[in-house]
C-alpha cells in the first residue's frame, strides 16, 4: 500500500487522489516519531516479556476493510468475506488459523485466507527470526457492523463485537494451552 501513497504515513485517499497538501519530510518524520516507532516499540517490549515469561508470543492484529475495494487497493475482487485472516507461513502455525477459520466458518460467516489483504503484523526484530512470535491478523468486513455511508453502527453491532470477542479469547486459550506446544 505504500507504493500507492497509503504506507505508514498516508499520502492519497482510498480513491487515489491526493490528500489536501502535501507533508514535508520533517512533518513525516514527527508523525513516525509520535505514533509509529512508540507503538512498534511498546509492542517489541511486550512481545520480548512475553518470551521471557512463558517461551512465545501471540499477537492478533485486528482491522477492519470496506465492503467495496478501494480503487488504491491490490485486490479488487467484488466478492468480500464477512472475515479476512491474514498469516505468514513463518508466524503463523497451520492449527492457529484452522481454529480461527473454523469458529468462524461455524458462526456462519464466509471467511478467506490472506484475501483481500495478506500477512500479519509482528515486530521487526522477530520478524522470520523467531518462530515463537505467533501472528494472525483478523479483518472484518464493514458491511457486518456498519453504515459505511454514515458510520452508524447497525443492529449486528453487538452481536459481530461478540463474536470477535469470543474469537480473541479463543486464540488465548489455544495459545496458552495447547498451541504454545505445537509450534512448527
Amino acid at each position: 500500500m505504500s507504493r500507492v501513497g497509503r504506507g505508514v504515513v498516508y499520502f492519497n485517499r482510498s480513491n487515489g487522489k491526493g490528500m489536501r497538501r502535501s507533508i514535508t519530510n520533517h512533518e513525516r518524520e514527527s508523525l513516525l516519531a509520535t505514533f509509529y516507532r512508540p507503538h512498534h516499540r511498546a509492542l517489541e517490549e511486550i512481545t520480548a516479556r512475553a518470551l521471557n515469561g512463558r517461551g512465545s508470543a501471540l499477537i492478533v492484529d485486528a482491522h477492519s476493510f470496506p465492503d467495496l475495494p478501494w480503487r488504491v487497493e491490490p485486490c479488487q475482487d467484488l466478492e468480500r468475506p464477512d472475515f479476512c485472516l491474514g498469516s505468514d507461513p513463518f508466524h503463523t502455525p497451520p492449527p492457529l488459523l484452522e481454529i480461527a477459520e473454523a469458529f468462524l466458518a461455524q458462526g456462519g460467516f464466509s471467511v478467506a485466507v490472506n484475501r483481500p489483504y495478506a500477512g500479519t503484523l509482528v515486530p521487526s526484530r522477530y520478524y522470520q527470526k523467531n518462530k515463537h512470535v505467533l501472528g494472525v491478523m483478523i479483518e472484518v468486513n464493514r458491511r457486518l457492523y456498519m453504515n459505511e455511508e454514515t458510520g452508524a453502527k447497525n443492529s449486528r453491532f453487538p452481536e459481530i463485537a461478540s463474536a470477535i470477542q469470543s474469537l480473541g479469547l479463543l486464540l488465548r486459550d489455544w495459545h496458552a494451552g495447547r498451541g504454545s506446544r505445537i509450534l512448527p
